[in-house]
């Protein structure tokens, strides 16, 4: 029987020996699977803290002007109060030199029987008080007049506080949109087939691009002549280049009213050539977007381009289906001398084309 019970136990310490390698193993596996879960969940600690840090800078700038436009807000009301304790210690008093006057003039009519003389005298000091009377009113209506730019400005600061507060939530609102038409356009590109190039001889064959590139060049003289838009082909069609400062005023992503004329005048020209096609490219300069609400230069290439598609298709009725809008990013500069100068790079490039 002994013999039988070491063996026995022999066999059961390897197995023991056994279980215990193998659970070893497996502790060792499932340390290394939460070491590198650990690692990718620091990496997106880090993405998501930069990023709020960036939306952070942006609503505690905005903020700061609401408390400096709030702090500015007090200030004028403790003015206002202060106004109005004037004018009610300065009507306080108009009331009682009114009514010492009152009995002044009760003492004059009494002794204007006695003499002439203190009777022109009493009439030099009443002249002297309604001088005086009349200072005390105009006075009192100066106050009041200033009172009522206080009210004014109180207003002004009120409504500066509210449109601060509606262009935040229209910042965070384009923020959102610029994201989604971004992701749209990508998938577009993404499904889009490669562009087929134009030749010179098919341009040079095809009458209507030069009459397009002739009627462009008359009607944009002007402004080309300005440095703010060139005329010209190449292999892509007919093409129409604006410079993004000429379509934008400075850190806005909505066009400028005054380039609606020049807008208007190229829908006209394009409206005559229903056949053809109209690429509207947007172009950034390479510098990385720091003070708008997109992404980077893809969505900022994206919105420009959108905006002059939206105001051809809109205002200067183009035919919507000849219509397309395309991001370039940075990564096109425009051929030639003044290639690497930022404010060439940003660009919108209306191209008329034979084919979609």
């Amino acid at each position: 029987m002994k013999p039988l019970s070491r063996s026995f136990a022999r066999v059961a310490g390897a197995a023991i020996l056994s279980f215990l390698l193998a659970a070893c193993s497996e502790l060792h596996d499932l340390r290394y699977i939460k070491a590198a879960q650990d690692a990718r969940i620091a990496e997106l600690a880090r993405d998501l803290e930069a990023r709020s840090g960036e939306y952070q800078k942006a609503l505690t700038k905005k903020q700061y002007e609401i408390d400096g436009l709030e702090k500015r807000l007090a200030a004028a009301r403790d003015e206002i109060t202060r106004l109005q304790t004037q004018q009610s210690e300065r009507q306080r008093a108009f009331e009682i030199e009114n009514r010492r006057a009152s009995d002044n003039l009760v003492a004059a009519q009494r002794d204007l029987s006695q003499s002439r003389e203190v009777s022109e005298r009493r009439m030099r000091d009443l002249e002297d008080f309604k001088a005086r009377l009349a200072d005390a009113q105009a006075d009192a209506q100066a106050q009041k007049s200033s009172v009522a730019s206080l009210r004014k400005e109180l207003d002004k600061a009120e409504r500066k506080i509210q449109s601060l507060t509606d262009d935040l939530k229209k910042a965070e609102a384009a923020l959102a949109a610029v994201r989604k038409d971004l992701e749209t356009e990508r998938k577009r590109a993404a499904a889009a087939p490669p562009p087929v190039a134009a030749n010179a001889d098919d341009l040079a064959a095809d009458p209507d691009f030069q009459d397009a590139l002739t009627q462009l060049k008359a009607r944009l003289d002007p402004v080309c002549k300005a440095g703010s838009a060139a005329v010209f082909a190449d292999s892509r069609g007919v093409v129409v280049r604006l410079s993004a400062d000429y379509l934008f005023k400075s850190g806005q992503v909505d066009l400028d009213s005054t380039v609606f004329p020049t807008l208007d005048a190229i829908g006209e020209i394009l409206g005559r050539f229903p056949e053809k096609y109209v690429d509207v490219e947007g172009h950034a300069d390479s510098q990385p977007v720091v003070n708008l609400p997109f992404l980077d230069n893809w969505a900022l290439a994206a919105t420009r381009a959108n905006k002059v598609v939206r105001y051809l298709a809109e205002n200067a009725e183009v035919d919507p289906r000849r219509l397309k809008s395309v991001s370039c990013s940075q990564y096109r500069p425009p051929k030639g001398p003044g290639a690497n100068d930022p404010k060439a790079q940003r660009r919108v490039e209306i191209v008329l084309r034979s084919r979609p």
